[in-house]
């Protein structure tokens, strides 16, 4: 889906054995680093879960990812398409740590066609919303929205 879209793969794709469950890798896109998850569907809640966070080395505790990590981009996989959240809405909405914020290790989306009801889930479904990108069936996207979401 990226090639249509003008944007090339810049490197190998490196999984995360720890965070296979969420089809966890790493890999660039024409230079920019990305992380990569599958978001998973949860018996009692609406929206998508996915897991994202980084160990300094060997068992060491969790820890969110920072502002300062190598990853430009954090591409989602959902039921519905693909969220594509840059580093700065990720700082900006403490996802990512940074000095303003401790950062979180796991995150819910709420695609378009999702109905949250508590006013958290559609507040964080409103700041989503613009980092969505639809995937028809047969998992092509539209090439400008997604160059758009990339910056490119």
């Amino acid at each position: 889906m990226f090639a249509p879209a003008g944007l090339t793969l810049s490197g190998p794709v490196v999984r995360e054995t720890e965070s296979a469950d969420y089809g966890a890798c790493r890999f660039a896109l024409d230079g920019r680093a990305l992380v990569f998850r599958i978001a998973k569907t949860t018996p009692t809640k609406p929206g998508q879960f996915f897991t994202l966070w980084k160990r300094a080395s060997a068992g060491a505790p969790i820890a969110p990812l920072a502002f300062d990590d190598e990853a430009d981009f954090v591409v989602v996989a959902s039921l519905a398409g693909l969220f594509i959240f840059d580093r700065a809405v990720l700082v900006a909405r403490g996802v990512f740590s940074s000095a303003a914020a401790p950062g979180k290790r796991a995150l819910r989306i709420y695609p378009p066609a999702s109905m949250p009801l508590a006013s958290q889930a559609i507040r964080t479904q409103q700041w989503q919303r613009p980092y969505f990108l639809a995937l028809a069936p047969d998992g092509s996207a539209d090439p400008l929205r997604t160059r758009s979401l990339f910056g490119a």
